[in-house]
């Protein structure tokens, strides 16, 4: 099992990884 902060980390990640992406995308336009 692992530690719940880590999941949580983890979902966190994906989500700043997301908006990143968004980010991205809009400055190349």
């Amino acid at each position: 099992m692992e530690p719940h902060g880590h999941s949580g980390k983890s979902r966190k990640s994906t989500k700043f990884r997301s908006i990143s992406r968004s980010l991205i995308l809009c400055n190349a336009k």
